[in-house]
């Protein structure tokens, strides 16, 4: 996972450089279009295929083979008439909505995209749940060899869309290697795709799951695009490109999470289904160590962001310093939320992860249409981090309830959270710079009081490196 979001900071310094502006933040719209089309493809299909995966995967395995089988299944054919659907909308969707013949061949092509991405993601999340980590670390690092000069070769013959066609590519390549992987794991099925999906028992279980995963990955991703979309239409694509250049940046933070998710999803389920009691326990020192590596690695980012722009991406773009800025703070507050989510998809309570993201979502939007009005890239950085902001308050006190961790435990993760908005206010606007670190650095300190006590404790060190070094 490392490898993933590395490869896509490195996509997107080489669009940023050999783009315009303007096509580059075309290609952030029509990337997060192209990210609505995959959510609706994959219908939540691919957590499903993590969670129920890893769920039988030690008490019977022929069973979780059959489930994945059916699960690749119905998301072939969901992926399928998704394309053709989204393909037929392109010109619709260019001319009418954007107001530009200039992006119907980019859409259209952005459909081929969608298609590959949404079997890529579902053979991946196949390999996930059977915890094959080494099998999907080896295969991302191929591709990073690969495809990266690829997408430069294609981008500087076919500007826009070469971008988008080697990123089809790339993911059609990696389809293509996980292939092999995962017909392993479906040979050892005892029954095949049309018997599971006739099971109305298991049926039931499937949808109950994938239902609301579908919704919630739906609202999260359609909120993306409208706010990029709102953000092309009150200014224009260069500013989309700004912004993106921001998160980009701000995803730096997202690698640890990242990196730790994969293996925490299945561990939850599995453990959820042998021992539940234990599941508080150990997703809570994940959450405070979680704290503990955000916090720091914002510190580091926040006084490198416009130096990093202008080597990065050029001093064209170090309009995005001031949205980079504010993205790293939403950055901060997704990598340490992510365990709680994760938790919750692990446990399979997608409805209420459902119910958390319509809360988000309620602040989001309102906010991005306000202040993008009023500032441009800035009002969207600045409706993510509140919005974000708000959502982990609400993920901390889930959390603490529902999996009875005591708030006393996460005291020092939540009064770090004051001093830490404060700071961020005080050097985005450059007023008492010396008070602005000063709170940084108390917040940095609450967070490591958590991370020092509660560490995590020898048993999950030996059950994460049992995960990380199975072999695919």
């Amino acid at each position: 996972m490392i490898l993933v979001k590395a490869m896509a900071f490195v996509n997107s310094i080489i669009a940023a450089r050999l783009l315009t502006p303007s096509d580059f933040g075309a290609f952030s719209v029509v990337l997060n279009l192209e990210h609505v089309a995959v959510i609706m493809a994959c219908f939540g299909i691919p957590l499903a295929l993590t969670k129920h995966v890893s769920q039988w995967l030690s008490s019977d395995l022929p069973k979780a083979s059959a489930v994945g089988s059916a699960l690749l299944a119905m998301l072939l054919i969901s992926a399928g008439v998704t394309t053709v659907g989204y393909l037929l909308l392109a010109r619709l969707i260019s001319v009418d909505l954007y107001g530009s013949e200039d992006l119907v061949m980019p859409i259209a092509l952005s459909a081929a995209l969608a298609f590959t991405a949404s079997i890529n993601l579902g053979m991946s999340s196949l390999l996930q749940g059977c915890q094959r980590i080494r099998a999907l670390a080896k295969i991302n690092a191929i591709i990073a060899v690969v495809t990266q000069p690829l997408m430069l070769a294609l981008i500087w013959i076919l500007d826009l869309e070469g971008a988008i066609i080697s990123l089809a590519l790339m993911n059609g390549f990696s389809a293509v290697l996980l292939f092999s992987r995962v017909q392993k794991v479906l040979s050892i099925s005892t029954r095949n795709a049309r018997q599971v999906l006739g099971e109305k028992r298991q049926m039931r279980s499937l949808l109950s799951f994938t239902v609301p995963a579908f919704a919630s990955s739906l609202l999260i991703v359609a909120a993306f695009w409208i706010g990029r979309t709102v953000l092309a239409l009150e200014r224009d694509f260069s500013m989309v490109g700004q912004f993106q250049i921001a998160e980009s940046l701000s995803a730096i933070l997202l690698i640890v999470p990242a990196a730790v998710s994969v293996p925490l999803l299945p561990l939850v389920s599995e453990q959820n289904a042998t021992n539940p009691r234990e599941v508080g326990k150990f997703s809570g020192r994940l959450l405070t160590l979680a704290a503990v590596f955000a916090l720091p690695l914002s510190l580091i980012a926040f006084p490198l962001v416009d130096p990093l722009i202008e080597v990065l991406y050029g001093a064209g773009y170090l309009g995005a310093s001031a949205p980079a800025a504010l993205m790293l703070a939403s950055s901060t507050f997704i990598a340490i939320g992510a365990v709680v989510s994760n938790t919750i998809i692990g446990v399979g309570r997608m409805w209420d992860a459902l119910l958390l993201n319509v809360a988000w979502l309620l602040v989001f939007l309102p906010a991005a249409v306000i202040l993008v009005s009023a500032w441009g890239a800035e009002g969207l950085a600045g409706a993510y981090a509140i919005s974000y902001g708000i959502y982990l308050s609400l993920l901390l006190g889930y959390f603490s309830h529902r999996f009875q961790v005591p708030v006393a435990r996460m005291g020092c993760l939540i009064s770090g959270y004051a001093p830490f908005a404060a700071s961020y206010v005080l050097l985005l606007r450059q007023e008492s710079l010396p008070l602005g670190f000063g709170l940084m650095a108390l917040a940095a300190v609450l967070f490591a009081i958590v991370g020092i006590r509660f560490v995590l404790d020898p048993q999950d060190r030996d059950r994460f490196a049992r995960l990380l070094t199975r072999r695919g």
